[in-house]
């Protein structure tokens, strides 16, 4: 998934990376995925549904809200049922003029992430949606380039548990 300092456009959605940066992923077809910002996928035998971003709208919220964190924002931005509440305002995205590809009007994702962060925080957090309250596990992917983590999600968990593992040097 594309962010902020990559070589795509910055509006949102962000296309995927090219593949000219990524010459020999082809022999990794099967497992390397080159995806849009923001990005949903399922996964498993659960059909466990992923939704997230590389950051930009959390980042442009914060902007313009004290005394909130990125989790409560993405808690937020749930509640509002909007991925990037502040687009097309002040997060660029393309002028769509039919509907808004960031309204969240199917199903609530199981879990859902955000990208390029200080630190990573999960939260289990239970949403009222227009079909009733449903849990969705909120996971702040901390920036791997200054922290060397990556996040795991037990798909198998009943609640989603999230992990860390480290690659320090």
């Amino acid at each position: 998934m594309a962010g902020a300092s990559d070589p795509v456009t910055t509006t949102l959605p962000q296309q995927p990376i090219h593949d000219c940066l990524f010459p020999h992923a082809s022999r990794c077809e099967s497992t390397f995925k080159k995806v849009t910002n923001p990005h949903e996928f399922t996964t498993g035998d659960a059909e466990v549904t992923f939704l997230g971003h590389s950051g930009q709208p959390i980042e442009d919220l914060l902007k313009y809200t004290k005394g909130k964190s990125p989790i409560e924002l993405m808690e937020d931005t749930l509640k509002w049922r909007h991925v990037a509440p502040t687009a097309p305002d002040t997060l660029p995205c393309f002028p769509f003029t039919e509907f808004d590809p960031f309204i969240l009007d199917k199903a609530q994702p199981h879990v859902y992430f955000c990208g390029n962060q200080n630190d990573f925080v999960s939260k289990l957090t239970k949403i009222d949606t227009p079909n009733g309250p449903v849990e969705t596990r909120i996971v702040l992917v901390p920036k791997f380039s200054e922290t060397g983590l990556v996040v795991l999600v037990d798909i198998n968990s009943p609640t989603l548990e999230c992990s860390t593992l480290s690659f320090d040097a």
